[in-house]
């Protein structure tokens, strides 16, 4: 989050947040809205019109006592009392229409923006922020449209209306009720100036509220065995009060032009029955032109509040939508793939090289991996070790792209990943990762992501690589099992051969394994570190682990150090070289079957 500014934002700053609203979401749905502002334009009218014939009803029939104008004035007013209805009813129904369409949208190209965003943006972000983004702040751009739409095209139509009909029929009085609406209209600038800075230290606060609430539902276990929480009780209970403060002074704010307009509109309307009172009694003045004034006055007073709270409502909305398209706006770091490539071979396996990589993090001199060059061969079992912090995980990342390397290059078969479209990418690679996730979903649900189109056979036997058949027999339901939010309803190294399944039944020609069998057993990693084997045969593997038994599977082992490869070669002959493999394996005891 970008610190807080505490100065509020001018009406001027907010015109290009403004004109993008209306760009974007107005302009396309520009049909809707001028049946619905036409809905609202009928409504208004009527409200303007049931002020006017007020003259006639007090003239004709309550002094003049004509009886012919009686059912005539009767019917026009029930008239103009259902056309009323009939605008207002139109417009609400497709106000909500567009709302809707406007919430749908935003929400399916925010999920599309978020998609296209780098590794490192989900590394260093939130993921409270995203939930309050795709909560708040999308309530936000519609709300601001809605507040705009409707403060327009129904209070402002409405509020001319009345004017022209208090203008028309006693300017006098109109000229000296118009400067208590201009005080209130001042007193709400003053007011908007202190919203901005507290409406997104409130955003603030839900955000950290949500992440408080994600992390003990994820981190449960260590809450308990930790006995955090008083602590996190504490914690979530600061914030909460700070929001309650918080709250409750835009609360105040929001609060205040109501009892101002309400003082000055009563005095407004005592002054006006007061002056047309004295005429009428004392000059005769005809009553019908005054109590059409008095009417226009009164029906005034609603839009005429409304629009003094516009700019309040506003304030909220727009500190909110502007967040909201700065992260629509925003560019993932890594550049895109050109595309050039699109099409290779799915049904052998492929050669991976890494050529004079080097890569970090941020803008440090010391690079994770310098001037690296390897080889995974195709058709092999490729194993990667190294001391905590060597680079490991970072090389992973370059080969699946999630970041591209400062220098050199990665290549399948000879061709630079970056040049590679992103369907061919997705396609080249299956992967299980040391933080793999399973969606909240069935056991089968979950394999099938890697492969939708999956038949029972390939199911089957994908299972059977990764030792699942044995154990999804012993459930009552089988694959249709749920594993819950996580996986959280099976253990680690059941979340590991469900993961594993989902790889190979994607068919993908490179394997990358980080850490897939540590939750095993010796004896169930031994059995798909086996099938693994006799699996290579049609795809390059890539294994990454710190224990001997999955190391010892491989064809061959490349040891990194300091973002370098120090040493490579067979099980065998690293066991016996005395160097940095057997250092790091403390003399390596060979792993008996």
């Amino acid at each position: 989050m970008s610190m807080l500014r505490r100065e509020s934002l001018s009406s001027k700053t907010w015109s290009p947040l403004l004109r993008r609203l209306l760009r974007d979401e107005v302009l396309p749905r520009r049909r809707s809205y001028l049946a619905a502002v036409l809905c609202m334009a009928l409504a208004a009218a009527a409200t303007a019109a049931s002020a006017w014939l007020m003259r006639d009803v007090v003239n004709d029939i309550f002094v003049a006592k004509n009886a012919d104008l009686l059912w005539l004035l009767s019917a026009a007013v029930a008239g103009i009392f259902v056309l009323k209805g009939l605008g207002e009813y139109g417009s609400r129904i497709l106000l909500g229409r567009i709302g809707s369409s406007i919430t749908a949208s935003l929400r399916r190209r925010f999920y599309a923006q978020l998609l296209r965003q780098e590794l490192r943006f989900f590394v260093e972000g939130n993921s409270s922020e995203l939930v309050a983004r795709l909560i708040h702040q999308i309530d936000a751009v519609k709300g601001a449209i809605e507040l705009l739409a409707i403060g327009v095209a129904r209070d402002l139509l409405t509020l001319a209306g009345l004017v022209l009909v208090m203008l028309s029929q006693q300017p006098l009085l109109f000229a000296l009720a118009l400067p208590g609406a201009l005080l209130v209209v001042g007193f709400v600038r003053l007011l908007t100036a202190k919203l901005g800075a507290m409406v997104r230290q409130e955003h603030d606060a839900d955000i950290k509220l949500i992440s408080l609430v994600q992390e003990t539902a994820q981190g449960i276990r260590s809450v308990k065995t930790f006995d955090l929480g008083p602590k996190l009780e504490r914690d979530f209970a600061a914030v909460a009060c700070q929001s309650e403060q918080r709250t409750n002074h835009i609360l105040r704010i929001n609060a205040l032009p109501a009892p101002l307009s309400e003082a000055l509109g009563g005095l407004a309307i005592a002054g006006v029955i007061l002056y047309a009172g004295w005429m009428a009694i004392a000059a005769g003045t005809s009553p019908g032109e005054f109590m059409a004034f008095i009417t226009a006055l009164l029906l005034a007073y609603d839009p005429a509040r409304r629009l003094s709270h516009l700019k309040l409502q506003l304030e909220q909305h727009l500190v909110l939508a502007e967040g909201f398209y700065r992260f629509m706006d925003r560019r993932p770091a890594m550049a895109p793939p050109s595309g050039r490539m699109t099409s290779l071979p799915l049904q052998r396996p492929l050669t991976i090289r890494l050529e004079r990589v080097s890569f970090g993090y941020g803008t440090s001199d010391s690079p994770l991996i310098s001037d690296l060059d390897l080889t995974i061969s195709p058709g092999r079992i490729t194993a990667l070790c190294g001391p905590t912090g060597s680079g490991k995980s970072t090389l992973v990342d370059l080969l699946l792209r999630f970041h591209d390397p400062w220098s050199g290059r990665v290549t399948l078969d000879g061709h630079d990943i970056r040049e590679l479209s992103p369907a061919l990418l997705n396609a080249l690679y299956a992967y299980v990762g040391q933080d793999l996730f399973l969606f909240d979903a069935s056991i089968e649900e979950n394999i099938r992501l890697g492969r939708e189109d999956l038949d029972e056979a390939r199911l089957a036997a994908a299972a059977q690589v990764a030792m699942l058949d044995d154990f999804i027999q012993t459930l009552p339901a089988g694959y249709a099992t749920p594993v819950g939010e996580k996986g959280i309803r099976l253990s680690t190294g059941q979340r590991q051969r469900v993961a594993i399944a989902r790889a190979l039944v994607k068919g993908a020609p490179v394997l990358v394994l980080d850490e897939a069998t540590s939750a095993l057993d010796p004896a169930t990693e031994r059995g798909v570190l086996e099938r693994l084997r006799r699996h290579s045969q049609r795809c390059s593997i890539l294994l990454v682990s710190h224990r001997l038994a999955p190391i010892a599977a491989a064809d061959q082992i490349l040891v990194l150090e300091h973002g370098k490869i120090v040493e490579q070669g067979t099980y065998a002959a690293l066991s016996a070289s005395l160097g940095p493999f057997a250092t790091l394996f403390g003399g390596v005891a060979p792993p008996t079957p």
